[in-house]
This record gives structure tokens, C-alpha cells and sequence, in this order.
């Protein structure tokens, strides 16, 4: 195992990372293609991995099943030990310490990724308020002074910086979250809150979530591109995302949150709302599309009826 220092320069008014590594975990799960689905035009694993390369991170992915994950154009490291725990130190054998370990299903602000590194101690994860669930483990945070009063309250946010001491410390575990607590009441772990936008990508209706949020950070109301083609009688209401080189045909409406993406064909009389339409899929006339997304190259068949699923091929 090597030791890396971490050193910082300036780009612009923005602080990049040098020589520090940053590895986003691809796990397996009941659904393990939220990884590589699509959403607004890009992967859910390129949203943390595009934040840390900007950076100046040295990011690699770890994953069981490599070949996935082959056309993101970074080193892959195999995943051969079970669980989180296992995953965390497969990530430290092959990378060193110190290192940035990101999920790669949470789609979060740019600063959430990055909130491990202003705590003073070498060790440190991320808290994030949400109502505690079975799919979620709260933090045990009642021995420290929190300036916003909460003891309970706050659960593990998928990010967290690794260093020898509490590597050494992990070896010992085989639950994270027991792991995190105990190192926490141990002092060898510092806890930062965040409170910013936070989507953990668990479940196909988390995606509509995440859109929502997405579109509401991304643009004011509608956002038609310059090349995009939309007929004078189709309809756009509310906060909704035309890329380059859609076409949206007569008669068509569309209700945001919505997304439609580049080459992105739309039929007459068809009718989507909340929804992502990803790059290069056609949606035939007459097709209604609610809370869903459609992943690149899909194809909808006219008078199809979409509610709340995530097609990743023709229909």
C-alpha cells in the first residue's frame, strides 16, 4: 500500500485536486443496471465520475462486471471481496490511501462529492438528513456537538475519505455502518453534514426524482436548443430541456419536468410529462409517456402508454 499527498492549485476561483485518488463504487443490488441508465444525457455513474475528473482527480471505477463499464475511459478495478466493506478495502489495495470513495448511484450538488476533504482529520464521511429506512442506516451522532442540534437524523451519504488509520480500523468489520459509528464514538472518523441536493438512485422512481431536481437546477422554464426542430402547434409547458437536433411533431405536448434528447424524434399527437426521453429514440404518434424514462435508441410504438417504467428498448 502507498501513501499519496494530497496538493492543491487554482483553476480559475475553482480548487483542483492533485495526486489524489477517487474511486466510484459499481456494486451489484436488486438492480444494478442504475449504474449505466441514462438520465438528461449522460449516465448515472458519470454524474459523480465528471465532477472528481474536473477536479483533477485520478477516479477509477470498481465493479464485479467490468466490461460494463469499459466505454467510460477510466481504469476499472475488480471488485472480488463481498459486501461494502470489502468493496471499500479491494479499493485501497489497488489504489492506496488517502482516498475518495464516491457510490456511484448518488446524483448529488458538486460540493456533496467533494465534502469529505474540508474536515480537519485524515479520516471522514459524509451525513445527509433523511428519514431513516430499511434502506438506510442512520449514523450514530450523538456524541458530537452539531451545529445544527441533530443526533439522530442523519445517514451515511455515500462518500467518504480513506486513510491508513481508519483502513486499519475497517479490517476489523464486515458492516460499513457499524464500522462508521464505532470509528465515529472512536474519534478516528469526523462527520460532515451536508444539506444540498442528494438522490440516492435505488429504484427506477428515483430517476424521476433526480429529473425533477435536475431540471429545476438546470433551466428557468423551457429550454429549446437552436437545431431543435418543434412544430408551431405542439405545446411545452413548464420547465422542460430540448437538446440538439430533437424534433417534436404537430400537435405534441410536453409537460415538464421534462427532458428530450439530442436526435430525439416526437411523433404527432403524442403526450409526455415528467419524463427523460434519452438521445436518439423515436416515439411514435399518438403515445402517451408519464414519470418515466426512455434510454437512448428506444423505440415507442404508436398508442403505447407509459407509466412510471424505465425502457431500455423497443416496445
Amino acid at each position: 500500500m502507498h501513501h499519496q499527498e494530497l496538493r492543491l492549485r487554482m483553476s480559475g476561483n475553482r480548487v483542483v485536486y492533485q495526486s489524489l485518488n477517487a474511486a466510484v463504487l459499481a456494486g451489484d443490488g436488486k438492480w444494478s443496471e442504475r449504474f449505466t441508465t441514462y438520465l438528461m444525457g449522460k449516465k448515472v455513474i458519470e454524474y459523480p465520475i465528471d465532477v472528481l475528473m474536473k477536479r483533477g482527480f485520478d477516479v477509477a471505477v470498481l465493479a464485479r462486471d467490468e466490461e460494463r463499464f469499459e466505454d467510460l475511459g477510466i481504469p476499472i478495478l475488480k471488485q472480488r471481496r463481498k459486501g461494502l466493506v470489502g468493496a471499500l478495502l479491494d479499493v485501497v489495495d489497488q489504489m492506496g490511501t488517502p482516498v475518495l470513495i464516491v457510490y456511484g448511484d448518488v446524483i448529488a450538488d458538486e460540493n456533496f462529492y467533494l465534502s469529505p476533504l474540508s474536515a480537519p482529520a485524515k479520516c471522514s464521511v459524509s451525513a445527509v438528513p433523511f428519514v431513516p429506512s430499511p434502506r438506510h442506516s442512520t449514523l450514530d451522532l450523538s456524541g458530537k456537538a452539531l451545529a445544527t442540534g441533530a443526533t439522530s437524523s442523519y445517514i451515511f451519504g455515500g462518500v467518504m475519505l480513506l486513510d491508513t488509520p481508519c483502513v486499519e480500523e475497517l479490517r476489523k468489520y464486515s458492516d460499513l455502518i457499524k464500522a462508521i459509528n464505532d470509528m465515529i464514538s472512536k474519534n478516528l472518523v469526523d462527520v460532515i453534514l451536508y444539506d444540498g441536493m442528494w438522490i440516492d438512485i435505488d429504484e427506477p422512481k428515483d430517476l424521476i426524482k433526480a429529473l425533477r431536481i435536475l431540471i429545476e437546477n438546470k433551466v428557468r422554464g423551457e429550454f429549446i436548443s437552436s437545431d431543435a426542430e418543434v412544430h408551431p402547434t405542439a405545446v411545452i409547458k413548464g420547465k422542460v430541456y430540448i437538446d440538439r437536433k430533437a424534433k417534436i411533431g404537430p400537435y405534441v405536448i410536453i409537460e415538464g419536468p421534462a427532458y428530450i434528447g439530442k436526435n430525439v424524434v416526437i411523433e404527432a399527437l403524442s403526450y409526455i410529462k415528467s419524463s427523460s426521453v434519452e438521445e436518439h429514440s423515436l416515439v411514435e404518434t399518438f403515445t402517451r409517456i408519464e414519470k418515466s424514462v426512455i434510454q437512448p435508441g428506444a423505440k415507442i410504438k404508436a398508442f403505447e402508454r407509459l407509466e412510471e417504467e424505465v425502457i431500455y428498448e423497443k416496445t
